[in-house]
């Protein structure tokens, strides 16, 4: 009998193991529903505000909750899996997956304290890692980003983009923006290509100037040099538009050039990480 009771306890405790590991594998942490990542400085506040982070989310991936945690580079691998759920909350900033919107993007709370506790700093490079939380367990995903806050203007960067009008439609541009010292204005070399490399013979395919005013754009000019195309095809535009997020141009201009005028046109110009 005790031997028949022993054999019952033994079956009774290998089925409750069996079971919770099955459990485990039938609700695991999605780790890879993170599809993309980029990370922006967009700011000088010298805080998480300055931050911002753009991600695809897979459509397979049910409803959860994703956590953004950002640790200095150096320490990125100090972070243990098993205290993922123990995180202050004032280090990490949550985005509550709606199974409906797979492409996000989130300016950083300026409160957002690194993982180690303390603000961020200028000129250190941090890493931007995702915590997935989903039915009270915690992993982290498997891709994560890069950024280093650095004192210059926020819109300075190489940008792509479509150009289109009534001749062309979703052409593919490039362009690299400085910011002016003196008034703040971006200008710089314009490619009418998604390579950073001229069209048409020369270094660029001419330059553009944008100035603002808040997220407005007052003002925008392209003047066209296209060294083996058509005689040089000199060319004059001049547009206005809105900063539509905070890495995207959207102009709207009209022009001329050896090709005819250029009319209904608009640009969208998305800066790279």
């Amino acid at each position: 009998m005790l031997m028949k009771k022993n054999y019952f306890y033994f079956i009774v405790i290998i089925s409750t193991f069996l079971f919770a590991q099955c459990s485990d594998d039938e609700d695991p942490v999605p780790t890879d529903v993170i599809s993309e990542v980029s990370i922006f400085d967009i700011g000088n506040s010298n805080d998480a505000s300055d931050i911002y982070v753009r991600m695809g989310i897979k459509s397979a991936s049910p409803a959860l909750e994703i956590r953004i945690v950002i640790v200095k580079k150096a320490e990125a691998n100090s972070i243990n899996e098993a205290d993922l759920l123990q995180i202050p909350e004032e280090n990490y900033q949550t985005y509550m997956f709606d199974g409906k919107t797979f492409s996000v993007t989130q300016t950083l709370n300026a409160e957002l304290k690194a993982f180690d506790g303390l603000g961020l700093e200028e000129d250190i490079d941090y890493t931007v890692k995702f915590i997935i939380v989903s039915s009270g367990k915690a992993k982290l995903a498997d891709v994560s980003g890069t950024i280093k806050l650095q004192n210059i203007h926020p819109l300075e960067g190489s940008y792509s983009g479509t150009w289109n009008d009534n001749i062309y439609t979703d052409f593919g541009i490039t362009s690299r923006l400085n910011a002016s010292s003196i008034d703040g204005r971006l200008s710089g070399p314009f490619f009418y290509t998604s390579t950073f490399s001229s069209c048409c013979g020369g270094i660029d395919d001419g330059d553009i100037t944008i100035v603002l005013s808040g997220n407005t754009v007052t003002e925008f000019r392209y003047d066209q040099d296209l060294k083996n195309f058509m005689g040089g095809c000199p060319g004059s535009y001049a547009g206005s538009g809105t900063l539509v997020d905070p890495i995207t141009f959207q102009i709207n201009f009209s022009g001329n050039d050896c090709e005819g005028p250029h009319t209904g046109g608009r640009i969208l110009l998305t800066r790279r990480p």
